[in-house]
């Protein structure tokens, strides 16, 4: 009844729906910010998205270049097969051409979850990896963000993912055939009411709308 996509579906996607029957409706239920992380000891205050691309693309490859020591940078990736891997690969990596060429690094390790990925972190000085935001802990360094080397950097919060300031957020959808009837309604309408959207925020994922 209900499928979950943390994008919005391609034309292609849409158009292959439509040549099945399916009018495909997105509903937006929520937001989520990717986190870029380091160790605590990790000197780097704040990154733009070109240095993040070329850090886990491998054109970067020791912290002295983006104001940090000298020391190697140990690059840390969700698996392939993740849809955040996905997302960072095609907004960050790609800067933001979806089809570019661009492939993380040869030398960047596949993690298989998250929590893989913040244990790596708390235990490697020069490790740098991304993360959605409610695998934050608060034994790790998360770096701002900025577009320009002129800033602003943006660290991720909720305020911040909602209003777009964040350079690395993205919304989450529900995905119907047709508008969505009867329970199938009721259900994304109670997500989408006042008490959804604080069990949203419970999960440490962003609600719609500031609460």
């Amino acid at each position: 009844d209900i499928a979950q996509s943390s994008r919005d579906l391609s034309a292609e996607e849409k158009s292959k729906a439509a040549a099945a029957g399916h009018a495909i409706v997105e509903t937006q239920v929520a937001f989520d910010g990717i986190a870029v992380l380091v160790h605590p000891n990790n000197p780097v205050e704040h990154l733009t998205t070109d240095q993040l691309a070329d850090i886990f693309s491998g054109k970067i490859i020791n912290w002295k270049d983006v104001g940090g020591k000298d020391a190697e940078i140990l690059v840390l990736s969700r698996e392939r097969n993740s849809g955040t891997h996905i997302f960072f690969l095609e907004h960050i990596v790609r800067r933001g051409n979806a089809k570019g060429p661009e492939e993380f690094a040869n030398h960047a390790l596949m993690m298989p979850s998250s929590q893989a990925i913040v244990q790596e972190i708390e235990t490697g000085e020069n490790a740098i990896g991304y993360v959605g935001l409610g695998y934050v802990t608060d034994k790790l360094k998360v770096i701002p963000i900025g577009k320009t080397a002129e800033g602003p950097f943006v660290a991720p919060t909720a305020e911040t993912v909602q209003n777009n300031s964040y350079p690395i957020g993205r919304a989450l959808f529900f995905l119907t055939r047709g508008k969505a009837e009867g329970d199938v309604k009721a259900f994304i309408d109670f997500v989408l009411s006042p008490e959804g959207q604080k069990i949203v925020s419970s999960l440490d994922f962003v609600p719609n709308t500031a609460s």
